[in-house]
């Protein structure tokens, strides 16, 4: 009995995540079996999605918190469709399924997150940030970058459609630093010509900001 157990130990592979991974039909057919369940296969795919997954939704600003509920709420539906029999073993990697899961869960999240996060812009963060790169020079990858893409062409746009002292203002003021009275200064001005000129740029740059990006979102989707 000794002998039987010492033997078995020494052909049990030391990673048995690897091992898995190595061998994709073994590693699904541990993870559809259901009674009992294999925790140390579950425990591989949960770790390899973790893997798969983190560093794409951290590059979009994704938290932790929140990295970690869709996985779990990857991994529940991956059990559902286990049980229903959507998912069968068709000899390649599971993470191919689950990831695919994990994507779609998180888009839909991100859409959502974008939309409550645009009725908390900062203007004077967004005009600060304002992404001075030609329009176009890259296209879009997927849904994040098409919204970050948005945002710089409203930005743009509307900074464009403003007077030219409007723009001249505007670039000193958020982009180089310049204080409103040194610009008032700079263009031999009376006190409060800076403050006036800036609320109406800012007050315009925002109103067109809104139209072009309601506009490029619509086309976009």
């Amino acid at each position: 009995m000794f002998k039987f157990l010492q033997k078995s130990s020494s052909s049990a592979p030391t990673n048995p995540c690897l091992h898995l991974e190595n061998n994709p039909d073994l590693f699904c057919q541990a993870l559809v079996h259901e009674d009992p369940r294999n925790e140390t296969a579950w425990m591989c795919l949960t770790k390899r999605l973790y893997k798969f997954f983190f560093n794409y939704a951290q590059k979009f600003g994704t938290s932790e918190d929140d990295i970690q509920d869709l996985i779990q709420d990857t991994l529940v539906q991956f059990m559902d469709d286990i049980y229903s029999g959507k998912f069968i073993c068709r000899g390649y990697k599971p993470i191919s399924y689950v990831g695919r899961i994990c994507i779609n869960k998180w888009r839909g999240w991100w859409k959502k997150y974008k939309k409550e996060m645009s009725l908390k812009v900062d203007w004077d963060s967004l005009f600060r940030e304002f992404d001075d790169r030609p329009l176009g020079s890259e296209p879009a990858t997927d849904e994040a970058a098409e919204e970050d893409d948005c945002l710089r062409i409203a930005a743009r746009k509307a900074y464009e459609k403003l007077t030219p002292v409007q723009q001249k203002l505007m670039w000193e003021h958020y982009v180089n630093g310049m204080k409103l009275n040194d610009f008032e200064t700079m263009e031999e001005k009376s006190d409060g010509y800076g403050k006036l000129l800036h609320h109406r740029a800012k007050k315009e740059f925002v109103r067109l900001f809104k139209h072009y990006l309601s506009d490029c979102q619509s086309w976009k989707n």
